[in-house]
Parts: C-alpha cells; structure tokens; sequence
C-alpha cells in the first residue's frame, strides 16, 4: 500500500498535473489511491458512476464503447500517462466510454465526489484543474471526429 507522500510525489510527475501548485497536489493525493488493472479489465463502463479520475502511470488503456455482438469499438488509445474517465465532471457522473486496459495498467484513481467539491469551493483550484481538462475535452473530440471520418470514408 503507497502512502499519501508516495501518492503526492507519483502525482507531481504526471503531466497533467504538471507546475500545479503543490499544496493543490497534496490536497489531490489525500483523496486518491494507486490502483493496478490486468490485461482486458475495465477502468470504467458507459452508463455506469464516473466516481473517479485515473492517472495512468504505465500501461495502455483503449477508450470505445462495448458493442453486443463485436466487441468494443475503440475510439482512443491512451499510453501512459494518460487521463481516463473525464465523465466524473458533468451530470449525470457517468461514464461516456468503456475504458478496457490493453496491458497491465498502474494508476492514480482520484475520488471524483471530493474532486468535485473542491473544484467549487476553490475558484483557483478549479481554474487550474479546467485549465488541463480543456486539453482532454479537446483531444477526445478530436479522436471521435476521426474516428467518425474513418467510418464514413
């Protein structure tokens, strides 16, 4: 088991959190906790609770939707390190895309819930964390739209 110092110093250097203050890293691995994922588990599954924000730390996580009769349809793939599960953000808090590990993947799983509260209870906080999750917003839309032109070209 990593303690909260482990945590805070995994969480300095992802690139997401990247110059972000450091009492806001502290108050970030006080809410979190490593997770590890084998070959073929899931992160997360549409239409269930986004409760958490994963860093990845190592691995390959491929973001799609599960279809019944051909698997999942993957949309991204996401080396390490990565953000996975952004849906925690808006409601209803729950997950857009399934999120399958296509290695064993080691992560930093943020509790949404507190994430959350912060965010509205520190403007600066929440500026910082906007600030990053833009970049995501952004390139996931942007893979979607190329994933589209690829089905329809």
């Amino acid at each position: 088991m990593q303690t909260v110092n482990e945590i805070e110093s995994a969480l300095s250097k992802h690139p997401f959190l990247s110059g972000l203050d450091p009492e806001y890293i502290s108050r970030i691995a006080s809410w979190s906790k490593k997770m590890e994922f084998a070959e073929d588990e899931y992160l997360c599954r549409s239409r269930h609770s986004a409760d958490r924000l994963y860093l990845t730390m190592s691995g390959c996580v491929a973001l799609g939707l599960d279809h019944p009769s051909k698997g999942l349809q993957v949309v991204q793939t996401l080396d390490a390190p990565a953000v996975v599960g952004i849906s925690w953000l808006s409601p209803p808090y729950e997950s857009c895309y399934d999120g399958k590990a296509m290695t064993p993947v080691e992560a930093i799983a943020i509790d949404a819930a507190k994430l959350r509260q912060s965010l509205e209870e520190d403007c600066g906080f929440a500026y910082e964390m906007f600030r990053r999750l833009n970049t995501i917003f952004a390139e996931r839309l942007q893979a979607s739209a190329l994933q589209l032109m690829d089905l329809y070209h």
